[in-house]
């Protein structure tokens, strides 16, 4: 029944009935503890009274006799009744009933102990008696006892003021912190129908505050995900057309024989198709890095034999741009288990980007040193450079700095090195002093192979 109500109303009936358990109780408290006190007073106050009246009695009759004519004299009542037992036994000095009371009775010898809870009876230094409270307790007068109702009365307004001013609150309370969440259902709805999707206004810095502000994370997120899809889809629509629309024209040209089939024609239209697989390929393993069945074939290998075969096959490119590619690694370096020839796409991939954005006259450096647990492979230019805007994106897939570039380059191949690096264990990050001042690309790879994902290259499962 309670989970059909809204949240709104199960917060408002649950500080309600908090409310009026805890004012209830307190209220319970407060009467208990204002009657008890009241008839404690009450007592100390009729117990006083007669005292006065014994010690009058005393200095008057120089003794204790003749008690029944005075303090202990039998009050009025009505015709028929009898007169109820005294209130207050009196012991005198050697600690005798004097003045029956139940429970105590007349000439018995009174207890040390309850002589000192008594209320001892001084005249001239001397104690001459002691007054003893009986088993009947003085009862209350009219007027007494509408002062305790008066106060239960006030006992129960305060009580309900209380409990509406602790509603009065809790509604405050419980709009606080259903507002947030309405707001938060409203944009996940929106978000859900695919409509537009604002952020949600952070009201505090509470738990419900941290949920908005992740909230609204997560849709800034999710918005930069969805602008990468669609910038994706557009890329390789992009690319796609180009190839297509070259073998297309080819191919049109060729059945309606206005171009003559030769082996240059032939062989564009080969380049084109190699730029089609190409793109398919490196979309494929992208796929297979996002679904985490890259297949790996990690071996031990030496990282100086690796930096100097790609060295030898690169220096070709690098004198033909008239660039200076060398080396640099520390001394004897451990071996790595990784997989050499994915390893090895990734640096040739790096390199090449670095010599093709290295003005004539600059240099690339393959380093490979060890810094405790890792290995590192560090490719650095003098070239081009980055501005702090493009070096944060470099790594995002169909990404170019250029976007005016006429290359075959698709914009995925960082995108495909760091997938290959984190699949091995690894991390590939990027670095520049900006513009005009080189870059350097960080290839980190745990020494051991610990945290790589091997795959069986023949099926694909680990």
């Amino acid at each position: 029944m309670l989970d059909r109500l809204p949240l709104r109303a199960r917060l408002m009936l649950a500080l309600a009935a908090m409310s009026l358990l805890s004012i209830g109780l307190a209220a319970l408290l407060a009467r208990w503890v204002t009657v008890r006190e009241f008839e404690r007073f009450f007592q100390e106050k009729k117990r006083s009274e007669f005292a006065v009246a014994a010690e009058a009695h005393y200095r008057e009759q120089g003794d204790w006799r003749n008690l029944a004519a005075g303090p202990l004299a039998p009050r009025p009542v009505p015709a028929g009744r009898r007169s109820p037992p005294p209130n207050f036994a009196l012991a005198d000095a050697m600690g005798r009933v004097v003045g029956e009371a139940p429970p105590y009775r007349l000439g018995e010898t009174v207890a040390a102990a309850a002589l000192a809870g008594g209320q001892g009876l001084v005249i001239d230094g001397r104690r001459v008696g002691t007054v003893l409270d009986a088993e009947r307790r003085p009862g209350l007068n009219d007027r007494e006892r509408q002062f305790l109702a008066a106060t239960d009365q006030a006992l129960l307004w305060a009580g309900l003021g209380s409990l509406a001013l602790a509603q009065l609150l809790a509604a405050a309370l419980v709009r606080g912190l259903v507002r947030p969440l309405r707001q938060l259902t409203g944009a996940i709805q929106a978000m859900a129908a695919g409509g537009v999707h604002h952020p949600v206004p952070v009201h505090s810095r509470d738990e419900l505050g941290e949920l908005s502000l992740a909230f609204n994370q997560m849709r800034a997120a999710l918005e930069r995900a969805n602008e990468a899809r669609r910038q994706m889809t557009a890329d390789v629509a992009h690319d796609l057309r180009n190839p297509l629309t070259v073998i297309s024209g080819h191919l049109e040209g060729l059945r309606d024989g206005l171009l003559r089939p030769t082996p240059e024609r032939f062989e564009a239209l080969h380049a084109e198709a190699q730029q089609l697989l190409r793109l398919v390929e490196d979309l494929r393993l992208l796929s297979l890095a996002d679904a985490g069945e890259l297949p790996l074939q990690p071996l031990w290998l030496e990282p100086e034999r690796l930096v100097q075969r790609l060295l030898a096959a690169l220096r070709p490119q690098a004198a033909a741009a008239g660039i200076a590619l060398s080396s640099a690694c520390d001394g004897t370096l451990p071996r790595l288990w990784a997989d050499g020839e994915r390893l090895a796409q990734v640096l040739t991939n790096l390199l090449t980007n670095a010599i093709r954005h290295t003005p004539p006259g600059g240099q690339v450096v393959l380093a490979a040193f060890v810094e405790d647990p890792d290995l590192v492979l560090e490719v650095r230019d003098t070239g081009e450079g980055m501005d702090p805007e493009t070096l944060p994106r470099i790594f995002d897939r169909f990404y170019r700095a250029d976007p005016a570039r006429s290359d075959a380059a698709s914009g995925l191949g960082l995108a495909i090195a760091r997938s290959i690096v984190q699949a091995q264990g690894g991390s590939l990050t990027a670095a520049s002093e900006g513009p005009g001042r080189g870059s350097r690309l960080t290839i980190r790879l745990p020494l051991g192979g610990s945290g790589m994902k091997t795959l069986d290259v023949s099926t694909g499962f680990p």
